[in-house]
């Protein structure tokens, strides 16, 4: 057991290592670290163009039963790339689109009160674009009883999409620099730590003055609640044990199927459903003991736990296709916020496990 856990253990090292080197906008974007206006900004990271709205004419579309038809769709417009005349979407008639210049206008106001930008870019071919800015000071830096350093860097993304939204996002992403992990937490388990806005696509140019002003403001709030979240989880001595009672929290023992038991084919795919499902909560319980074990830095600490389970989320869990974009991509989306969270929930209340 103990010879299985250590080769473990050098595995999730390894991977660490091998797989944690790029951040989900390396992949994804563009780097804009740099770049000191607005217009290069766009330019660099491609998002320097438009959006066409073009009214719907009847189409000729062959049916599922062969038929060619004509068909008509009322009071819709298509939204398209200025560039390439790609449809991004198809809209109603009221809809108001919002391009890229406009979008990310609140840049060049963040820009001014000391913000640089971190990256750029576009998915699905533009239906969804980004760009990501970095406060002045938006850093923490959290150390441990050795007095080793480690820094997590609080950045804002804003994105839009042109495929149909009605609405900007700005959210905050805390990211640990060493390897690329997301480190943000929802403000449903941590109040004074909101980490998105949405604002309607409709927003004046003021508002968007007003935005840069109310991002600055909540940036600074979350780093000083994440740097004392920190401190706090490197303070914290845990071990193999709490570790698990942690994840065993966030993923219980999966259970067997309830089936007749005069069904004996019904009986026998629960069991190896049962099995199946077992196997991966094992191995899944395995690989971020394995992580925690590796951690180099606040070893045997809350710190440590919380990363290797957010490590897990973004980079070890099961995936389709590469590994790295499936990170990427989960980053970017922030899939793994609510989980992080609910772990981070437990570690700075561990009389909840027992």
């Amino acid at each position: 057991m103990t010879t299985a856990l250590t080769l473990a253990a050098q595995s999730a090292a390894d991977t660490v290592t091998a797989d944690r080197r790029r951040h989900y906008w390396e992949t994804l974007g563009t780097d804009l670290r740099g770049v000191s206006s607005y217009d290069d900004a766009l330019t660099a990271a491609g998002l320097d163009w438009g959006l066409l709205m073009t009214e719907m004419s009847p189409k000729a579309v062959l049916a599922l039963n062969g038929d060619l038809v004509h068909a008509v769709a009322a009071d819709r417009r298509f939204v398209l790339r200025d560039d390439t005349n790609l449809i991004l979407g198809m809209v109603g008639a009221t809809y108001t689109g919002v391009d890229n210049r406009s979008a990310f206008s609140v840049t060049e106001h963040l820009h001014r009160m000391g913000a640089s930008w971190v990256a750029g870019g576009e998915t699905d071919s533009g239906r969804t674009a980004f760009m990501l800015m970095r406060p002045l000071g938006s850093v923490v830096t959290v150390t441990d009883k050795q007095g080793r350093t480690d820094q997590i860097n609080v950045d804002v993304q804003i994105g839009t999409g042109h495929g149909g939204a009605a609405s900007l996002t700005y959210e905050i992403r805390a990211t640990r620099a060493v390897q690329a992990t997301s480190l943000a937490v929802s403000s449903s388990s941590f109040p004074g730590m909101d980490p998105s806005i949405i604002v309607r696509h409709t927003s004046s140019a003021p508002d968007r003055v007003k935005d840069a002003k109310t991002i600055m403001t909540r940036s600074a709030r979350y780093v000083l609640g994440f740097t004392q979240i920190a401190q706090k989880l490197v303070a914290t001595p845990v071990g193999r044990l709490e570790v698990l009672r942690v994840v065993d929290a966030m993923f219980p023992k999966p259970k067997r199927d309830l089936v007749d038991a005069a069904d004996e084919i019904g009986v026998l795919r629960a069991d190896r459903r049962a099995a199946a499902r077992t196997r991966r909560w094992t191995a899944r319980r395995d690989e971020i003991i394995a992580r925690f074990q590796a951690q180099e830095f606040a070893p045997g600490t809350a710190y440590a736990a919380f990363v290797s389970i957010a490590e897990y989320l973004e980079w070890g869990a099961p995936c389709k296709g590469d590994r790295a974009t499936a990170a990427a991509k989960r980053a970017f989306l922030d899939k793994s916020r609510d989980l992080r969270s609910k772990a981070l929930s437990v570690l700075l209340n561990p009389a909840a496990l027992y």
